[in-house]
């Protein structure tokens, strides 16, 4: 790997990602006399919906009892989920991912030759994906509950099966063979929620990503049906970071907490170096896994040159950002800006000027028990969160 030039990695993973539907089959044509159409819908508006619909079936028995149908044997939905953006996914952890969506199914008519709305359907849409970093098995979930129909749009019916890499193109060895979960044909019920997950195993080697979805289809006594795809955030299994098998939510950039109890001359050199401006706090530190890069970057930030105390005890060149990162001292750029270091860490930069900002690399002598202890947790850390080459990373302290 080359330098880099000197500007700060950008991290792409923090674009908001929307949910995203794709209508399968083509809109009503000119000569049909019924028809069915999707379209978004507020979510604001039909989460009063469906509040109104489960406080009217709870005041009424025989509605209660067909309420939340079929969502009690799958994995709870996070909390966090329920006040998600409209249509936008949230990186609830390294393994999970959700989305809420409200969507409109509209009936329509040609009335005296006129396109006229004559029902419509809201419902409100939950996607949740989990996995493990130490299983092959990861799960797509969704529920759907309808919060309103008006006019034509009773009598609608629809049903669900789930896929996986259904895009051309896309790698298909996360998604495995597992069959496909379906929810069968039934009638949209306002307030009664109905779930199904579908799980996939990654039976491949190395590296694959998986994608899955959902394909919803609509029938209606007089019209024509409508099928929709809805995606779901991506998954990415591998056995590079070990060689059991696990899944991660790529999006979500994981953080490794050290304890200043356990690692105090560590922590102390490694914040100080975020405070004078190096990344690892507010923007992440990227891992770089090539054996020939991480030595460069440790030979520029502590070359063998400079002394190492032996007392009390012995000492070790402690370099920040991380020898294994992509903002080390020689891959991050730092070889062309002046070291930085603290009063405390016994380094002589004499005749230089410290450096301040995003840029270069801190050096420190600290505790050799130090050094090593941190750099084995950090070896755990990526192995256990799978973080893999290019991978974002944050570092935080802890008591």
């Amino acid at each position: 790997m080359q330098p880099r030039p000197l500007q700060l990695l950008a991290d792409s993973k923090k674009t908001p990602r929307p949910l995203e539907l794709e209508l399968e089959s083509p809109p009503c044509d000119a000569a049909t006399t019924d028809c069915l159409t999707i379209e978004p819908a507020s979510l604001q508006v039909v989460d009063r919906e469906l509040k109104a619909a489960l406080a009217a079936a709870a005041q009424s028995p025989e509605v209660r009892a067909d309420t939340n149908a079929g969502i009690n044997a799958i994995q709870p939905v996070p909390q966090r989920c329920q006040g998600s953006a409209d249509s936008f996914w949230v990186d609830v952890s390294r393994t999970e991912a959700c989305a809420r969506a409200a969507y409109r199914l509209n009936v329509r008519q040609k009335i005296n030759g006129v396109d006229t709305i004559v029902g419509t359907m809201n419902f409100v849409a939950t996607f949740y994906v989990y996995s493990s970093t130490t299983l092959a098995t990861w799960a797509h979930q969704v529920q759907i509950t309808p919060t309103s129909l008006t006019g034509e749009a009773p009598g609608t019916s629809y049903s669900a099966v789930s896929a996986c890499n259904i895009v051309p193109g896309w790698q298909s060895g996360a998604c495995g063979i597992d069959a496909a979960t379906t929810i069968p044909t039934q009638p949209m019920i306002v307030g009664r929620t109905v779930a199904a997950e579908a799980f996939y195993t990654f039976r491949g080697s190395n590296l694959s990503t998986g994608r899955g979805a959902w394909r919803l289809s609509f029938t209606h006594p007089t019209a024509t049906p409508v099928a929709t795809n809805l995606y779901a955030s991506n998954v990415r299994c591998d056995t590079q970071a070990t060689t059991t098998p696990g899944c991660v939510n790529p999006y979500f950039d994981p953080t490794i907490t050290y304890s200043r109890a356990a690692v105090p001359q560590f922590a102390r050199h490694v914040e100080a170096a975020q405070a004078s401006g190096l990344p690892g706090l507010s923007t992440p530190l990227h891992r770089i896994v090539d054996e020939i890069d991480i030595r460069k970057n440790g030979d520029k930030a502590c070359p063998a040159s400079l002394p190492r105390p032996k007392t009390p005890y012995a000492h070790e060149c402690d370099e920040y950002p991380f020898r294994s990162t992509y903002e080390g001292a020689y891959t991050g750029g730092g070889y062309t800006i002046y070291p930085r270091t603290h009063s405390w860490c016994q380094v002589s930069l004499a005749g230089q000027t410290t450096s301040l900002g995003p840029m270069g690399y801190s050096i420190c002598m600290i505790k050799d028990t130090d050094n090593s202890r941190a750099g084995g947790l950090l070896g755990s850390f990526y192995r256990s969160q799978r973080v893999l080459h290019m991978d974002a990373f944050y570092v935080r302290f802890g008591a």
